[in-house]
């Protein structure tokens, strides 16, 4: 991100650092926009092993979630969470409580001391909706601000925790903003049925009717997301607006392909993150 995309780190949480406790390293990735894309990247932080620190006041970077995310994913590196900020946290709160109460994860709602409030569930089943257990390998994270607090424009990053970073942006650099998350999971409908009944997501493209073939390989994908309001023809408010989400959702048909082979080999995750730039130099 910051040698190909000319991002720069613009916010750290490290354990040790100032005096704060924590058992794991974490910086905040951003472009030279930083209400654009913003990427967390954690790691666990092996010298807090003797230190006595076993968990991190801010539960989003507790090292905990680290070690759940490994092991439901063969340990290997990833995307563990997708966030969002809202202004409906409690909504969504009751509607998984109600709904899918097995998605909830064990933190789940938190408020903390600036009245931020972070509301944490996993994103899939392990199987057929309601009746499997939750896959606790990827996790979807809601942040509200508590409006009546003075704004912090130094952290555009609502995430509590974070202190800033000072950064210098190679004037070239692009700035870059979130344009689509993709899912490959066991249960497609499943998962868009749950994002329907807790977000109001619904589909927006199926693509070949929901069936697409190379060679032997066949997947079903269909992309959801909420309704943006916004309607608009300057080229600039369109590339920056980030109030539309999209979220393309696949699963193998074969036992052949990319799709297919991620799944075998990882598990249910996000695939990749897609963003916008004005420009490809």
């Amino acid at each position: 991100l910051i040698a190909g995309l000319g991002f720069r780190v613009t916010g750290k949480r490290m354990a040790g650092d100032g005096g704060i406790e924590s058992n794991t390293r974490t910086v905040l990735v951003t472009s030279c926009d930083p209400k654009g894309v913003q990427v967390v990247v954690t790691a666990l932080d092996a010298s807090s092993s003797g230190t006595g620190v076993t968990k991190d006041k801010y539960a989003h970077f507790d090292a905990g979630n680290l070690k759940r995310f490994y092991k439901a994913h063969s340990n290997r590196q990833g995307i563990a969470v997708l966030a969002f900020t809202t202004s409906s946290i409690d909504t969504i709160y009751s509607r998984y409580q109600d709904l899918h109460p097995k998605l909830v994860t064990p933190q789940s709602m938190q408020i903390y001391e600036n009245g931020t409030k972070v509301l944490e569930v996993y994103a899939y089943y392990q199987g057929e909706i309601r009746k499997s257990d939750a896959d606790i390998g990827t996790v979807l994270r809601f942040v509200e601000k508590d409006t009546s607090c003075t704004s912090d424009d130094t952290m555009p990053c609502l995430l509590p925790g974070l202190e800033p970073v000072e950064a210098i942006f190679d004037p070239n650099a692009q700035a870059a903003y979130c344009d689509h998350w993709v899912s490959n999971v066991v249960s497609r409908t499943g998962f868009l049925d749950t994002l329907e009944e807790t977000l109001g997501f619904t589909p927006k493209v199926d693509f070949n009717a929901g069936v697409v073939a190379a060679g032997e390989a066949q997947i079903e994908s269909t992309v959801t997301g909420n309704d943006s309001l916004l309607a608009t023809t300057e080229t600039e408010v369109a590339l920056r607006d980030q109030s539309q989400v999209y979220l393309p959702i696949n699963n193998a048909l074969s036992d052949v392909g990319h799709v297919h082979g991620f799944l075998k080999e990882i598990g249910q995750g996000i695939q990749h993150v897609a963003s916008r730039v004005k420009d490809l130099p």
